[in-house]
């Protein structure tokens, strides 16, 4: 996972986001390391899907009033229900962190007699099945039975809370065709994926803090054949990265304000079918696209 910091200020904004606000960026303080952790100091890589968190900075900002629209918490909150109560959000991270998720075998690789040749060792090593004395350490090793929601929890979590505090930071998967980046990043109704878990995490914790008025925008888009198209305006294609002095950022790209989680993931649903897509030995629908789901937040003192 990556992370990045920023000071507290009266009026600020943040987002999970690999681009940086162009009127609203967040100013950066280094966070302190963690106590070291029980983890092999080997490199780090291996054969598996991971997923990470960026120090980049927010997307472009749409020219829309907070005022207009935006998210204001429950009156009766306690002022002692903030974010920092969250299990993820009290544990200080480093602006650097890699995991590693496994996949168990699918049907079609145990009927074909596929075997295992990587596998977690701990929660902090990979080792190989054929040559136990290769080994590779990570920040947090995932074994194919760790569910979604314990990965969100320990490895993306404190991302969303750092948002929620003006630290803009990103989560991303990688990792080769059918290794499990789509599963872990949108999952499936039952099992809700690290992205529909951050946007409801992120409207709890609005609900948990008094005295400030927020403002939510997503965008969604694909990188395909290294072109940049708008998956929440089919008209936006061929976008262009653009670089000011706040930063870089996708010219064009369309903004939502969105007030509710069932707001932002029906936008993500629709993107989605504005998404590549097409068939390969291991999947008949596969992801022929990398997709980028922003949620820049704007908070202010009321």
């Amino acid at each position: 996972m990556f992370g990045s910091s920023s000071r507290s200020q009266r009026s600020s904004a943040s987002s999970i986001s690999p681009f940086r606000s162009r009127k609203l960026a967040a100013a950066a303080a280094a966070p302190p390391p963690p106590a070291s952790a029980k983890r092999p100091v080997t490199p780090s890589s291996g054969r598996s899907s991971s997923s990470s968190s960026s120090s980049r900075q927010a997307s472009k900002p749409a020219s829309v009033s907070p005022a207009a629209a935006s998210v204001t918490p429950k009156q009766n909150a306690s002022p002692t229900s903030q974010s920092v109560e969250r299990p993820g959000c009290s544990k200080s991270k480093e602006n650097v962190t890699v995991t590693v998720r496994f996949r168990p075998l699918s049907p079609r690789e145990i009927n074909k007699g596929d075997e295992v040749a990587w596998y977690a060792d701990g929660d902090y090593s990979v080792r190989n099945e054929y040559n136990p004395s290769i080994a590779y350490g990570f920040d947090r090793v995932f074994g194919p039975a760790t569910t979604t929601r314990h990965v969100y929890d320990v490895a993306a979590q404190h991302v969303v809370c750092g948002a929620m505090q003006g630290i803009t930071g990103t989560v991303f998967a990688y990792g080769v065709t059918s290794s499990g980046k789509t599963h872990t990043m949108h999952g499936e109704q039952k099992s809700p994926g690290i992205i529909p878990l951050a946007v409801k995490d992120v409207f709890g914790i609005i609900q948990e803090t008094p005295g400030r008025e927020f403002l939510l925008r997503v965008s969604y888009l694909e990188i395909y054949n290294e072109v940049i198209n708008d998956l929440l305006d089919p008209t936006g294609q061929n976008l262009r990265i653009r670089e000011d002095a706040q930063g870089t950022y996708v010219e064009g790209i369309k903004e939502e304000v969105v007030l509710s989680p069932a707001h932002a993931l029906s936008l993500i649903a629709s993107g989605e079918e504005h998404r590549h897509v097409g068939s390969n030995n291991f999947n008949l629908l596969s992801s022929r696209s990398h997709t980028i789901f922003t949620l820049v937040i704007v908070v202010s003192t009321y």
